[in-house]
Formats: C-alpha cells, structure tokens, sequence
C-alpha cells in the first residue's frame, strides 16, 4: 500500500537491500515483537507489506492464508522471492492485491469479517501522500482503532525521526528498546505519565539526537490500555526513527 512516488518503488526496494546490515538488529526486535503476539484465526491481511523487507517468515507461517494489500507493483514479486518458497512449503496461500488499503479499508475489513490486520510500516508513511492536508490525516489515523473496534490487529510505524549521531553498533537497539502503555493522555512509563511531545524528548538523548525531528502524527493510532514497545532504527547513516509497535486483541480473544 506504500505510495511509490515517496515510500516505495525500486528506490526504496534498492535501499532495503542495502541497508540489510543495518536494520538487522532492528528487524531482530521486530521479530521477537511479533513472536509475542497471540495469533487469532488463520487469515492474515498484510497491509503495506512492500516486500516485507522488515518481517520473518517464521511469523508469517502461522498462518494459512494470507492477503496482502500494497500499491507498489515490485511488492509481489520481491515479496515471494523472500519469502514465498517457505510460506509455500509451509502449505500457506498468498495472494497479493494492487489496491489503496488505507482508503480501501471498510471493504476490506467486510471481505475478511474473522482476519487479523497487520499494518506494515505503513501508517506512519501517510504523512508523505497526504501532505496537503495533515491535520486531516492526524483524524484520520486517531479513529482508525473505532474503525478497527472489535478486530484483532497489529502495527509496526514510524513514530518520529530526524538526525542522531548514535552509534550504530549491533547492540545500540536492543539497549533502547522501551515498553511503554498507551493512556488518554499520553504514556505511561513505569510510575510516569508522559505527554507524546516529553516522551519523544526523554528518547532524543540515547540516539544523541540533534536538528528538527519529524512527528509522523502516529502518536494517537493505539487507544488507552493498550501496551506498545517503541523500538530505534538506523534508517540511514545518521538518521533514525523511533518505530512504535502495538497490538490490539479483538472483543474475541
């Protein structure tokens, strides 16, 4: 579902590919993440998977069925080269479709009444396709747990990003991987209650953040009660993101 002029295409596939060794120990979090989460039903629906550069097969096999919803057309088939010949001998179906999920959810969440929706790395890109209306999209992405009410389902965004001069050594990530909980006026913290805009500056210090950071306007996207893990990513040579993480059970489970 990435937008291909800004978050997806071979540019972005290009530089996934040679950034491999720099997001490992960031896709290494994102897997234990995953491996915690409790698997509801047999049917996934990936939204924005690109080509699902950031996830583990392992996870993905829990499942029998997969849809898989991006606008990138390089998505499918970069996809199935990482990961189709397991999830295939894991006797899993994948299918894949070229369609907007994010303005296309309502059908889709009627098409799949009992799938879990994972969101991948997606929400937190809308800023870049919706640039001319943002405070439209920060609505947008507030209701969107009304809309998913009663489902079971995940996302990994973008939370923030912007220079830092951290060292990008393997360890770095796992030392600031943070779990906090959502609450209505922000998070919680251990005994702390912190607005979003004092708990993105006690997490500017670990990665030696400097200059003007982006707010991916993700902040509001898990409602109260709900436990999220904010995990560091080496995007780019001195430039990270604080990727933020969360799972909501359906009224099911």
């Amino acid at each position: 579902m990435n937008s291909t002029d800004t978050t997806g295409g071979w540019r972005w596939h290009l530089r996934a590919l040679l950034a491999k060794r720099r997001w490992q120990p960031t896709c290494a979090a994102l897997a234990q993440w995953l491996e915690e989460q409790p698997q509801a039903g047999d049917t996934l629906v990936l939204i924005g998977p690109s080509a699902g550069w950031m996830m583990q097969t392992p996870w993905l096999s829990r499942y029998r069925y997969i849809e898989a919803f991006d606008l990138d057309p390089n998505a499918e088939g970069l996809f199935r080269l990482r990961h189709g010949r397991l999830l295939k001998r894991g006797g899993v179906n994948l299918r894949f479709h070229r369609t907007d999920a994010f303005d296309d959810l309502d059908r889709i969440l009627t098409e799949y009444p009992k799938a879990t929706l994972f969101f991948d790395n997606v929400l937190g890109q809308q800023i870049y396709r919706f640039r001319d209306d943002l405070p439209a999209l920060e609505r947008r992405l507030n209701t969107l747990s009304r809309q998913l009410a009663g489902r079971h389902w995940g996302s990994i965004h973008d939370w923030m990003s912007g220079p830092a001069r951290a060292n990008q050594a393997p360890d770095i990530v796992a030392q600031h991987v943070l779990d906090l909980t959502v609450t209505p006026s922000g998070y919680r913290l251990g005994d702390r209650t912190l607005s979003p805009e004092r708990c993105a500056q006690e997490l500017m210090a670990p990665l030696a953040a400097h200059g003007v950071w982006q707010d991916h306007l993700s902040s509001g996207i898990f409602p109260p009660g709900i436990s999220i893990r904010l995990i560091p990513w080496a995007f780019l040579p001195g430039h990270w993101h604080w990727l933020q993480a969360g799972w909501v059970r359906g009224s099911g489970d």
